[in-house]
């Protein structure tokens, strides 16, 4: 009646290694991409949502560098980025994670740095 019980495994070791991207969507090199797409990660092991900001997390145009303003939102191994505002027709963004930026429950950084590319369909039409 109203009880719970949960099962953590541990590891006595201290954790050391930092988590790695192990995917992103839109993948890298993707055409047509939605104005209205999110971009979405996934991290070889949980991370501290309040580390996945400012220059830890960067979206921009590839030809003018202009960032692109978002929301961050996440649970576990798992980050989301929705634009404050749709995306540019037929523009390449790219998403940088510098090495050392995102980190783990244990404090320790992105182990390399990240970087995706991708290309915003030419209308707006949206898949």
């Amino acid at each position: 009646a109203d009880r719970a019980s949960a099962v953590f495994p541990v590891d006595l070791a201290p954790d050391t290694e930092g988590p790695r991207v192990t995917r992103v969507e839109p993948p890298d090199g993707a055409e047509g991409v939605a104005l209205s797409a999110r971009i979405g990660f996934t991290f070889s092991e949980f991370v501290e949502l309040h580390s996945v900001r400012g220059e830890a997390l960067q979206v921009r145009e590839v030809e003018s560098g202009e960032p692109v303003a978002g929301h961050v939102s996440g649970q576990e191994g798992v980050v989301n980025f929705a634009p404050a505002v749709p995306l540019r027709p037929d523009t390449e963004y790219e998403v940088i994670l510098p090495a050392g930026g995102v980190t783990d429950v244990s404090g320790n950084g992105l182990a390399e740095a990240f970087r995706s590319t991708f290309r915003t369909e030419a209308c707006g039409g949206g898949r």
